[in-house]
Order: structure tokens, then C-alpha cells, then sequence
């Protein structure tokens, strides 16, 4: 079989990805050691969002705990246990929820858009579980970067893959970490964000993903 174009594109589920990853994911501190959300939490949540709960997100969830960048408290501080780059929402946490994206750009993409939010950069940026997109099925996960331009993107075609491409890039884009923990693998971490064809593939990937938009 040919390889895929695009390495974290290879068809395997949600659970096959993590089976790959959760080393490091875990290392990088996005998530804990062990089992997934507390069961409590998860009902709280499935009763907040109902039918609207993707099955995808609430498998992410079942099979990994997010560790947090700043606690959920409205007091701001970062959690120094936590993540550097980004963060993934726990079942507690109060950003995960539905919200429009109808104002995003182009609206020709987004007019019909609505995302739940998983997770987020340290500079605030939500990234989205997204239905109703024009171009991509329920399912892709796209960003709000404030300072970027473009601003509204699409970065992966589900949540599995989303998972494989920034383990593989070692950040939501190639040289995207600003600073390392000196733990075992970061030499490996620094040549994978360096690397020439990460960053040829993001860009060819981005451009695939985001027709209407210039490319990067």
C-alpha cells in the first residue's frame, strides 16, 4: 500500500492514535498518566451538551485526562505541572462547550458553522471540534488564531488525525514550542519542529485544507 502523502493520515481510530502517542503526550505533560475524565465529570458534561456531545470527543475523553494549562478558577496563573504550547479541555472544564462561528472568514465556509470547543493555545487561541462547514464533513478541527493571518483555519480532518499531526510536528505547527524540559526525546522533539519536510507538509496540508484561503 502507498504510504500516505500525509504521515498522520494513515486511517487508524482515535484509539489506534493514542495507543502511538499517549507516551508522548504524556511526557509533554497535555495529559496524565493513567485513565481518561473522572466518570462524574462526564455525565456532568453529556448533560450539558446532550445529543450535541460528538462520539469522538467523548472517546478522547473517556481514554485520556487533560492536564491544564491555568487552572479554571477566572484567577488566571499558570499551572507549571501543565502543558507549554497547548492544552486540551477536561470534561470539567467550563470553555468546552457549542459555540457559532458564523462570523468567521470566509463566510462563504463558515456562514452554517458551529464548533465545540476542545482545547487552546497559551495565547488563547480555542481550537474546534467543527459540523456544518461548507467544504470538510462534521468532524475537522479548526482554530481561532488571533494574531494570524489567516485567522480562521482548518488544521486537521478529524480529531484522530488531529492527535497524529501534532505529535508528529511536536506543536500545533512546525516550530511552534518556544521552550523544552531537558526530559528524554526533547533532542528528537527539536529535530521533528526543525524539520524542513514537517513544515512542507503543514503548508501543503494547510493548503489542501483550506482552499479559499492564501497559502502559508
Amino acid at each position: 500500500m502507498a504510504q500516505a502523502k500525509f504521515p498522520w493520515r494513515d486511517g487508524r481510530s482515535l484509539d489506534e492514535v493514542l495507543v502511538d502517542c499517549r507516551r508522548w503526550l504524556e511526557r509533554k505533560r497535555l495529559i496524565t498518566k493513567g485513565g481518561g475524565c473522572s466518570g462524574t465529570d462526564l455525565k456532568l458534561l453529556h448533560k450539558r451538551l446532550g445529543s450535541e456531545f460528538p462520539v469522538v470527543v467523548r472517546q478522547f475523553l473517556l481514554a485520556v485526562q487533560p492536564i491544564p494549562m491555568w487552572p479554571d478558577d477566572g484567577k488566571g496563573g499558570l499551572n507549571e505541572a501543565g502543558p507549554d504550547e497547548f492544552f486540551f479541555y477536561g470534561a470539567e472544564r467550563s470553555e468546552l462547550k457549542w459555540q457559532s462561528l458564523s462570523d468567521w472568514v470566509p463566510e462563504s465556509d463558515w456562514s452554517a458553522a458551529s464548533g465545540l470547543a476542545i482545547g487552546q493555545s497559551g495565547y488563547g487561541d480555542a481550537f474546534f471540534w467543527v459540523k456544518g462547514h461548507r467544504v470538510h464533513p462534521d468532524g475537522c478541527i479548526a482554530i481561532d488564531d488571533h494574531e494570524g493571518d489567516p485567522q480562521y483555519y482548518v488544521l486537521a480532518r478529524s480529531l484522530p488525525e488531529f492527535v497524529g499531526k501534532v505529535v508528529r510536528l511536536k506543536g500545533l505547527s512546525p516550530r511552534a514550542l518556544d521552550d523544552f524540559d531537558d526530559d528524554e526525546g526533547d533532542e528528537e522533539d527539536i529535530a521533528d519542529m526543525f524539520s524542513t519536510e514537517n513544515l512542507e507538509l503543514f503548508r501543503a496540508e494547510h493548503a489542501e485544507l483550506n482552499p479559499t484561503l492564501k497559502r502559508l
